[in-house]
C-alpha cells in the first residue's frame, strides 16, 4: 500500500502480494521495495514460495499500473536475492538495478551455469544484450556509472586464482564491451568505490595473509598504500596463522577448499585430536577467505583458534551444495538438505587428510556446529560414527518441517512427504554411538528449542546416552556465550584429549 501524506489516504496497490522471508520490504540490509529516483515508480523482485520463479515489476505511481520487466522460472531454485548489495550499497536485498531514467534494467541470473548480467527494456520487456560472460562468477553491484555507461560489481571464480572463492573488483561496459578486473592480488578483495567512479579503496587479505590497504584509480593503476596491518601483537599472544588448502572429492574431480589451524605448540612427530567446525546451512560458505581474527558476535573460525590452544587440530571445509561457485555445484543441495552442505565430503576428506598428514589421529575426531551446523553436527555422528566420535550440536533446526519455510521450501520445493522424512535427525538417533552435547537456547525464535526436544524424545525412546545443555534467556545467538564455549571447551578436551578439564574455569571479556 501507499500513504498519501497531503491527503491523508492509505492507498491498497492492485498487484500480487510479495513472499517475505527474512526482514521487512523496506528494512535496510534486507530491502525488497524500493523507489526509483524520480519517485514515480516502486520497483521490486517477486518471488514464488518456492523461490523458483521471479519478475522484476515496476509500479507506476501515476497510472497505477504495474510492469513486469523480467520473468525468470528455474526447474529447481532461483538465488537472485542472496548477494544484494546493488545500488551501490546494502540497500536493495536483490543484485538487479534500474536506472534513473526508468529505460532499462540490469538483471542477474544463473541461468548459463554461473552468475551474470543482462541488460533488458523496461518498455518492451526485452533482452537488448548480455553484459557479462565467460569463466567468472558475478557476485555483486559496487556502482552503475550511467554517464560513462560502466558497472563496476564483484566477481569469483577466475582461473588463475589460487582459490575461485575470492572476490575480485572489476569493471565491464553496459553493452558488454570493456571488460576489466581491476585488481590481481591472490586474495580477497573488498573496496570502496568514490562517488564519482574515479577512484577505490581496495583491501585485500587471505586467512594466512594480513590485510593491505590501498588506493587505486578506476583503471585499477596504484596510486598509494594506505595501511598495512601489524599482527606482531597478536601473533605474540598466540594466534595461529590458518593453513589453505584443497583436496579431491569422492569423485576424485572436484576441487574442494577449506583451512586447517594447527595446534599453537604443534609439533609434526605427534598426532592430534581432528575437530570439524561445520555449517549445514547452503545459503552460504562456510569457509573465511579474508584474513579474521575476531567477529562480533560469535567465535572467529568457529572458535578453531582457542581449540589450537588446547592442542586439537581445526579443519573448515565448503563442500558441494553451496554458492559461490557454479549453479550445478549450488543445485545439489535442492532436495537435499540432508546432505548438510556436503557432509559426505567432510568425512571423505577428513580421512584422505590424514592420509596426507601424519599427524592427524583419524581416531579421535571430534565435530561441531550451530544452527545449520548443529544440524550437520547430529548426522555426522548418526551417519559417519566411524569417524566421528564427539559432537556439539547448538541450535540444530533438526527437523526442516519445524523450521521458516520461507529458507526451507526455497530448496525443497513442494512439499514431499519422503523428501522431509529424510531429513528429520530425529530418525537417525539409533545410530548414535559417540559422546553428543545437544544446546539450545530456550529463547530461540529462530531455530525452536523443539528442534532439539525432538531429537532428546527419540534418543531417549532408544535408550542413548547424551548430554544436554539448556540455556535460559537465550535466543538463536546462544553459541556466543561464554559459558556455552566453555562446556564447548570442557567437552572435546574430557572425550577427545582425553584429559580433565579445569573446573568452572572462566573466560573473561577483554
Amino acid at each position: 500500500c501507499i500513504y498519501d501524506i497531503e491527503k491523508d489516504e492509505l492507498e491498497m496497490l492492485d498487484v500480487e502480494p510479495l513472499v517475505i522471508n527474512f526482514g521487512r520490504p523496506f528494512e535496510n540490509g534486507t530491502k525488497k521495495v524500493k523507489w526509483s529516483d524520480d519517485s514515480k515508480n516502486i520497483y521490486y523482485v517477486r518471488m514464488n514460495r518456492y523461490f523458483n520463479e521471479a519478475k522484476f515489476n515496476i509500479y507506476n505511481i501515476d497510472d497505477k499500473k504495474c510492469n513486469t520487466v523480467v520473468y525468470e522460472k528455474t526447474d529447481k531454485f532461483l538465488f537472485l536475492d542472496s548477494y544484494g548489495g546493488a545500488d551501490g550499497g546494502i540497500d536493495f536485498n536483490f543484485s538487479c538495478y534500474l536506472s534513473s531514467d526508468n529505460m532499462y534494467v540490469i538483471w542477474y541470473s544463473e541461468r548459463e551455469g554461473n552468475a551474470r548480467l543482462y541488460k533488458y527494456d523496461v518498455t518492451t520487456g526485452k533482452l537488448l544484450n548480455n553484459i557479462t560472460g565467460g569463466e567468472y562468477i558475478v557476485k555483486n553491484f559496487v556502482g552503475v556509472d550511467e554517464k560513462n555507461e560502466v558497472i563496476y560489481f564483484n566477481a569469483n571464480g577466475f582461473k588463475d586464482s589460487s582459490d575461485p572463492y575470492f572476490t575480485y573488483f572489476c569493471k565491464i561496459n553496459l553493452d558488454g564491451t570493456g571488460f576489466r578486473r581491476l585488481v590481481d592480488e591472490d586474495a580477497d578483495h573488498t573496496v570502496s568505490l568514490s562517488p564519482n567512479y574515479q577512484y577505490f579503496v581496495d583491501t585485500y587479505s587471505r586467512v594466512d595473509l594480513s590485510p593491505i590497504t590501498v588506493l587505486r584509480n578506476n583503471l585499477g593503476e596504484f596510486i598509494l598504500e594506505i595501511e598495512k596491518a601489524d599482527i606482531s601483537r597478536l601473533l605474540e599472544a598466540g594466534f595461529v596463522t590458518p593453513e589453505r588448502f584443497s583436496i579431491k572429492a569422492s569423485d576424485g574431480i572436484t576441487e574442494l577448499y577449506g583451512i586447517i589451524i594447527k595446534p599453537s605448540n604443534f609439533d609434526k612427530n605427534k598426532k592430534y585430536p581432528v575437530i570439524d567446525y561445520i555449517y549445514g546451512g547452503v545459503q552460504c560458505i562456510n569457509v573465511p577467505k579474508k584474513f579474521v581474527w575476531h567477529i562480533e558476535g560469535k567465535e572467529a573460525c568457529g572458535g578453531l583458534e582457542s581449540f589450537a590452544q588446547l592442542g586439537f587440530i581445526g579443519i573448515i571445509l565448503d563442500g558441494p551444495g553451496t554458492p559461490n561457485r557454479s549453479k550445478d555445484f549450488h543445485n545439489i543441495c535442492y532436495r537435499n538438505l540432508q546432505g548438510s552442505a556436503g557432509l559426505k565430503e567432510h568425512e571423505y576428506c577428513t580421512k584422505k587428510l590424514a592420509e596426507i598428514y601424519d599427524f592427524i589421529d583419524i581416531d579421535r575426531v571430534g565435530i561441531w556446529g550451530s544452527s545449520g551446523g548443529g544440524y550437520g553436527t547430529l548426522r555426522a555422528l548418526c551417519e559417519y560414527p566411524q569417524v566421528y566420535k564427539v559432537g556439539v550440536a547448538i541450535a540444530g533446526n533438526h527437523d526442516e518441517r519445524m523450521y521458516n519455510a520461507c529458507w526451507v521450501e526455497r530448496y525443497n520445493g513442494e512439499y514431499i512427504k519422503d523428501t522431509y522424512d529424510k531429513q528429520d535427525n530425529s530418525k537417525l538417533v539409533s545410530n548414535l554411538s559417540g559422546k553428543l552435547l545437544l544446546i539450545h537456547g530456550d529463547l530461540d525464535d529462530n531455530v525452536h528449542m523443539s528442534n532439539t526436544m525432538r531429537v532428546v524424545n527419540e534418543l531417549i525412546n532408544n535408550n542413548k546416552d547424551f548430554d544436554m545443555l539448556i540455556v535460559p534467556n537465550q535466543y538463536h545467538d546462544v553459541s556466543k556465550k561464554n559459558y556455552v564455549i566453555r562446556k564447548k571447551w570442557d567437552y572435546f578436551v574430557k572425550h577427545l584429549l582425553c584429559e580433565d578439564a579445569p573446573k568452572e574455569y572462566a573466560i573473561e571479556n577483554k
